[in-house]
């Protein structure tokens, strides 16, 4: 795996909402300080002095998501977001050996939603109702699809050596990563002790011919509106139905 470096952010988010960001290629992802999952749904508010972020859940992803994955070398501005991270997250805190190996960490990992088409059709999937119940009338709420992570050392390696990354569910409520390798899988990663200083996440685009099949058919940010005859607020969708449903 190809080894990345940080360019200009092209986003100002700093000067138009105070919100703190840092560059991932020609990305601009939030920093953040409270611990948070890829494929999370998050409400997220941004002050002039922090991002306060509300974790509402994590989806049943009970089939694997492919994920794209670079190793990228710390600047000091995404060092100093890391350690902030670390001081502020309970379970990395209170590790010693963590701790005592924050100085020695020289690159990070950049992860992101590689096939949205079937992170989708996992969140419209039946195991989801709820979840997607939820999100019909909470329009603000957004999925994480992309994060900085710092992992140990080992696991960082095993990730830069990999070929092909998977979020996958180890338990009821635990993700982590399946690493392969010439279609082996090789390794499995666990998000237990890693530590997310950064992400960025998406809003959802609505559509549907009646209420009862209204589902979500695209993911897009603020930098790019809903495609045509889809809609980021449900109640918008089922409204230009309804207009034509004589």
């Amino acid at each position: 795996m190809k080894n990345i470096f940080p360019a200009i952010a092209i986003i100002l988010c700093i000067l138009l909402n105070g919100c703190k960001t840092i560059a991932v290629g020609n990305k601009a992802l939030t920093v953040i300080e409270e611990p948070i999952s890829l494929g999370g749904i998050i409400d997220f508010e941004s002050t002039v002095s922090k991002n306060l972020i509300n974790v509402r859940t994590v989806p049943n992803y009970k089939n694997r998501i492919k994920l794209s994955a670079f190793s990228i070398e710390f600047n000091k501005k995404a060092f100093k977001n890391y350690k902030n991270a670390v001081a502020n997250q309970s379970i990395v805190s209170q590790d010693s050996t963590l701790k005592d190996s924050v100085q020695s960490i020289s690159n990070y990992i950049y992860l992101s939603i590689q096939d949205k088409l079937d992170l989708i059709e996992a969140i419209n999937g039946e195991e989801n109702s709820n979840v997607v119940a939820y999100l019909k009338l909470n329009h603000k709420s957004k999925v994480v699809d992309e994060i900085a992570v710092v992992f140990s050392d080992e696991e960082t390696r095993s990730i830069q050596k990999a070929e092909e990354v998977f979020l996958y569910k180890m338990g009821i409520d635990s993700y982590g990563l399946h690493l392969y390798t010439d279609s082996k899988l090789t390794s499995t990663v666990l998000f237990n002790n890693a530590v997310v200083f950064a992400f960025s996440a998406s809003f959802f685009c609505w559509q549907g011919e009646r209420e009862s099949d209204l589902k979500i058919v695209d993911l897009s940010d603020a930098r790019h509106p809903c495609p045509e005859n889809t809609y980021s607020k449900a109640r918008k969708a089922i409204k230009k139905v309804d207009l034509y449903d004589f």
